[in-house]
């Protein structure tokens, strides 16, 4: 393995659904579940900023990143490994309820803003999501186990 990378997952909620959307055609993870985050940059000072970041730039919403236990991360992973075997991503994942913006197709889709990432979001239920994210096997993005541990904590 050639070096390890940090890197944000946003559980965002929206009027208690959830959003996620496939990955595209992409240099890890294309075809399977994923939600909203990506890599810290060195201008972000917090996994807040990078959680609203990454939502502004991937789906073009504003959302408030929620406190617990006096910080903005809800758990974190080692669980991600680039298919060429080379990145191991520490992912930290955040929680953040939508607050206005994007660009919606209907009530539970909206467009994706980097269109060669994700096409588009589409709301769920958790356990829509874990049923999703269930079957992208056992290369599944979305930590199913801690989100489902952790779920009382979320408020869903």
């Amino acid at each position: 393995m050639d070096k390890a990378l940090s890197g944000i997952g946003a559980l965002v909620f929206k009027d208690g659904l959830v959003f996620s959307g496939v990955r595209k055609n992409t240099t890890h993870g294309s075809g399977r579940r994923a939600l909203p985050g990506g890599h810290c940059e060195l201008q972000d000072e917090t996994f807040a900023h990078v959680t609203t970041r990454e939502c502004d730039e991937e789906m073009g919403i504003v959302v408030k990143v929620r406190e617990f236990r006096g910080g903005w991360d809800f758990f974190s992973t080692l669980r991600i490994v680039s298919e060429d075997g080379q990145h191991r991503y520490s992912t930290t994942y955040t929680v953040a309820d939508y607050v206005s913006g994007g660009e919606w197709l209907d009530d539970r889709t909206l467009k994706g803003r980097e269109l060669d990432k994700f096409e588009k979001w589409e709301l769920t239920t958790l356990d829509e999501l874990f049923e999703l994210a269930l079957a992208d096997g056992p290369q599944m993005w979305i930590p199913v186990d801690r989100i489902k541990l952790l779920r009382k904590e979320l408020g869903a």
